[in-house]
């Protein structure tokens, strides 16, 4: 890492002095040419591909744009996922855009990021990792960018670049083979995003990832469940479930290959729906359950959006789903449906008369107890409004006295 920064650094400085030399060429030669009501000359150190040679800026503009614009799977050179230099998006060493070199303050490690930041170990979340114990799913329901994606990449990535030879063999299976390839390949936390090193090549036409020690994931979609027959696996990330369009058959398919190695193993992402599939996952004893809300990765989302989002879905059926990464569903023999609660909720800003806490206390203590703790309160116009709902469960008497006095 250090000899490539010196490398940038020697290479930004040449070019500052060649810009230098060549400001000063070009300003004798517009001097020789004033007065004479002719078209300027040409400065040789333009090259014969500079903007003043050819029209829309040169070929040089162009890689650089074509660079930008591609795939992280379709970049060549110099890549910070392959643990080289993480050069600022869209610029090159010595290319039109390579910062300003400014000596009042060192930015040459402007747009780089430090070793420690990119290193998942450090980075990432407890609950973005692979669980300890015995577990055949390891299932993520969570809001939406709560961070599920990047755990997906980062635990597909970690397995397949491990060891200098592998004969890994991975499913990673989405709604479509669109998504597979814009959020679980490219995307922002996509697999050839977030490699720091032995970033895969995307074999586009064989459909798959190919790591340079010879790990390979194929990709897969939900729409055609029969594509699954055949191959057989170590491992497997299956990405959005709850929404798949032939899901209860797609991930069948996917259990019966399933089959190499010693512990075979999956990871399901996805945002929360009362689906029959995510609730047989949910009950199955070799499920490991994992629930991350959107508040949990707020300092990787944009300033103000959850705020945005909290104001206008908090407290609603849709907030609690796609927000809180909670699986929301009637009861069967619920007197109360909860779409028939919902059309009863506003908005209150008003006075309230009077504000009581009402508290059902559980008949004793222990894993499956409940406490009932509804906040309600009493309009001026007589009213009854329910403010909050602060029922805990598992508590001992002194756990939810103390839910009580916060409510």
């Amino acid at each position: 890492m250090n000899r490539g920064l010196q490398m940038i650094t020697a290479a930004r400085e040449e070019y500052c002095e060649a810009v230098v030399k060549s400001t000063a060429l070009r300003s004798v030669i517009e001097q020789g040419n004033a007065g004479r009501g002719k078209r300027p000359l040409i400065s040789p150190l333009d090259g014969e591909m500079s903007p003043k040679v050819t029209e829309g800026g040169g070929a040089a503009n162009s890689t650089v744009e074509e660079c930008a614009a591609a795939p992280p799977s379709a970049l060549p050179g110099i890549s910070p996922s392959r643990g080289e230099i993480g050069l600022p998006h869209g610029s090159a060493p010595g290319s039109e855009h390579a910062p300003e070199r400014n000596d009042e303050s060192d930015t040459s490690l402007s747009g780089f990021t430090p070793a420690h930041e990119r290193d998942w170990d450090i980075k990432g979340r407890p609950d973005q990792k692979p669980p300890a114990g015995d577990w055949r799913t390891w299932l993520i329901m969570g809001g939406r960018g709560s961070g599920k994606t990047r755990a997906g990449a980062e635990w597909i990535h970690g397995l397949a670049s491990a060891g200098s030879r592998s004969q890994l063999r991975i499913a990673l299976v989405a709604e479509t083979l669109g998504d597979a390839r814009e959020v679980m390949i490219d995307g922002v936390s996509g697999i050839c995003r977030i490699a720091r090193k032995n970033r895969p090549d995307f074999e586009i036409s064989r459909r798959r990832l190919v790591w340079p020690n010879g790990a390979i994931a194929q990709i897969f979609s939900s729409e055609d469940p029969e594509s699954l027959r055949g191959p057989q696996f170590h491992f497997a990330w299956c990405d959005e479930l709850a929404k798949w369009r032939h899901a209860e058959e797609t991930f069948d398919m996917l259990q019966f290959g399933l089959r190499l190695g010693a512990d075979p193993r999956q990871l399901v992402t996805t945002t929360p729906r009362p689906v029959p599939i995510l609730k047989r996952l949910i009950a199955d004893p070799g499920t490991q359950l994992v629930r991350i809300s959107t508040q949990a990765n707020a300092g990787n989302l944009s300033p103000g959006f959850i705020s945005a989002l909290e104001a206008r879905y908090g407290g609603t059926r849709l907030g609690r789903q796609e927000l809180a990464g909670e699986l929301i569903e009637d009861r069967e023999d619920a007197l109360w449906k909860r779409a028939d609660l919902e059309a009863f909720m506003i908005r209150f800003t008003g006075a309230l008369r009077r504000i009581v806490v009402a508290v059902d206390p559980p008949s004793g203590s222990g894993e499956h107890s409940c406490c009932g703790i509804v906040v309600a309160g009493l309009e001026a116009s007589g009213r009854a409004v329910v403010l909050a709902d602060c029922s805990v469960e598992g508590k001992t008497p002194a756990g939810w006295a103390n839910a009580v006095a916060r409510a």
